[in-house]
């Protein structure tokens, strides 16, 4: 770097300097000195502590047990982050530009003109020299620095400055609590009157004094609670005559006194408890509140008062069944002759018991569930959709459309009506009512072929693999367009063409506890034809193109 481009960068702010800064340049101008150290403070230092002193005092930070504390101007809780960023802008941030002290000497400079001698602002960290900080560069983009005990003025970003020049109250950890709402396993509040609400999760749920919890509200609050931030502190400011205690008159006077206060105590899955106290408003949103172990007083959010100033009802379930969806095995639901059971299988997995056995659509049922839970005591009706989750609570009437929104019953069974390895496949039938034909098929396990059921009497008919192949990837499932009804009645066989199915697919399996599936298509609907499987499942609706593969002829030759 020439000495040109040094002392511009270096505040050379006056004529004469930069006419002898344009002379040494001409005549061959001697290079400033380069020296090998890149960043203000070591980064492998193992930094432990923190001091920054200034004209507006001095802010020591040090770290113990993992935690960085403030420890003058008094003791206080750190913003882990703020005094991280600053050692990381130190240790991390490579210096820009430097110049000799013997080179400012010649050009009739000095540190005190860039505000090094005295400093502005001086930081000492663990073993390290200390850091020197002046004023800025005329261009703003920099600041000049130097190093106890180097013999350099360094120019440096001002990053560096903004994440050290900063007063006691910006190192101040504003968070309220270094916990989650998950670390809390009870809490109890206590109203200036001395009433005390006390909350306890069990299994994964709240109670609250003896009665099941709202958990959506309790959770609401421990999370504004815990993710809380100081928005302004009180006590300790720093004054010389500041004790390092509050008295009783100042507690009073922010109405944070024990007989004041409405105080919260989280009992912690550590075994100790976090506490804060709130008390009068400091302003319209905000109130005073003694935190971070009795050691502050901050203002927060009035929020929070007013949340733990809630009667109990706010905070006990008023729902009809106060539960949460994972504890719920089944329920049923029954309107007019229909009776509908569901049971959960496994996690995630809901049946139908009732009217028929089947699979039911889990999305439908998860839906109708969460309705069921949400109802509360203003929903209950004389007479209407009857409810009930188990024999623990009372079966409940209520309007259909409240827990239904506008679903039928049909909608619970689950639009995969049939699922049909075909490996497992050992013979097919089909009837076919408008030709008066049936075509049958067997599968010959040791050839590993499909045969044409008494081939003998059938000379030149062989089966068709493409068509046999169609037919079973359309029942590996069995999808239904729509459901219609959750089980077939006799009244449904003659009204959607079943009495006297249009097609009949018959299939047999290997396994010995199988029986055949027979499914059974009727007359024609939108999209579809209606169709059944057997004579007691739900009626529903194939498509067009699952019907295509049905009527694909399964024997090549025949006439």
């Amino acid at each position: 770097m020439n000495t040109l481009k040094t002392l511009i960068l270096l505040s050379v702010v006056t004529l004469a300097l930069g006419v002898l800064n344009a002379v040494l340049s001409l005549c061959g101008g001697s290079r400033v000195k380069i020296t090998e150290i890149k960043t203000l403070l070591d980064p492998a230092e193992a930094f432990d502590t923190l001091k920054i002193s200034s004209h507006d005092g001095t802010v020591s930070l040090v770290k113990s047990d993992g935690l960085w504390r403030m420890v003058e101007p008094y003791y206080a809780s750190a913003d882990e982050q703020a005094v991280v960023k600053a050692l990381d802008a130190l240790s991390q941030t490579p210096i820009e530009h430097s110049i000799t002290d013997s080179e400012l000497l010649r050009l009739g400079h000095s540190r005190a003109d860039y505000n090094l001698e005295p400093p502005l602002l001086t930081v000492k960290s663990s073993g390290s020299k200390a850091v020197f900080f002046g004023s800025r560069t005329p261009d703003a983009n920099g600041v000049y620095a130097s190093i106890e005990g180097v013999d350099s003025v360094f120019v440096v970003p001002t990053n560096i400055w903004t994440a050290v020049n900063l007063k006691a109250a910006d190192f101040r950890r504003k968070s309220l609590f270094r916990i989650d709402q998950s670390f809390v396993g009870a809490f109890d509040i206590k109203r200036a009157s001395g009433s005390i609400l006390s909350f306890s999760r069990v299994d994964g749920s709240w109670r609250i004094s003896g009665s099941q919890a709202a958990s959506s509200r309790v959770e609401g609050f421990l999370s504004s609670l815990t993710g809380a931030l100081a928005e302004s502190f009180v006590w300790p400011i720093g004054v010389t005559n500041e004790s390092q205690d509050i008295s009783t008159s100042s507690l009073a006077a922010w109405g944070l006194d024990p007989e004041s206060a409405v105080t919260v105590t989280m009992k912690c899955l550590d075994g100790l408890d976090r506490q804060i106290s709130f008390g009068k408003m400091a302003d319209e949103k905000r109130v005073y509140a003694l935190a971070q172990g009795s050691k502050a007083v901050v203002t927060v959010s009035s929020s929070l008062k007013d949340d733990a100033l809630r009667d109990i009802s706010y905070y006990v379930d008023q729902r009809l069944f106060p539960v949460e969806p994972s504890s719920v095995m089944s329920f049923s639901l029954a309107e007019g002759d229909l009776d509908i059971v569901l049971a959960r299988t496994g996690d995630l997995g809901w049946r139908l018991d009732s009217p028929i056995s089947a699979a039911a659509d889990v999305k439908v049922v998860s839906d109708i569930l969460l309705r069921i839970l949400s109802l509360s005591s203003a929903d209950k009706r004389e007479s209407g959709l009857k409810v009930s989750i188990s024999a623990d609570y009372p079966t409940v009437f209520v309007e259909s459309e409240r827990v239904l929104a506008g679903r039928s019953f049909s909608s619970l069974r689950s639009k995969e009506i049939l699922r049909i390895d075909p490996a497992l496949v050992k013979r097919i039938v089909v009837s076919d009512s408008s030709s008066q034909t049936t075509s049958a098929v067997v599968y010959d396990r040791v050839k590993r072929v499909w045969n044409v059921e008494s081939a003998g009497s059938r000379e030149g008919v062989t089966a068709d693999d493409d068509a046999i192949k169609d037919l079973l990837s359309a029942v590996d499932p069995l999808k239904a367009e729509r459901i219609v009804a959750l089980k077939i009645s006799s009244s449904d066989q003659k009204k959607f063409g079943l009495e006297k199915p249009f097609l009949t697919v018959a299939i047999d399996q290997e396994r010995e506890d199988s029986f055949r599936r027979n499914i059974l298509i009727g007359e024609k609907t939108k999209s579809g034809r209606f169709a059944t499987v057997g004579a007691s499942d739900a009626v529903f609706v194939i498509s067009d193109k699952t019907l295509k593969c049905f009527l694909k002829p399964l024997l090549r030759g025949a006439k």
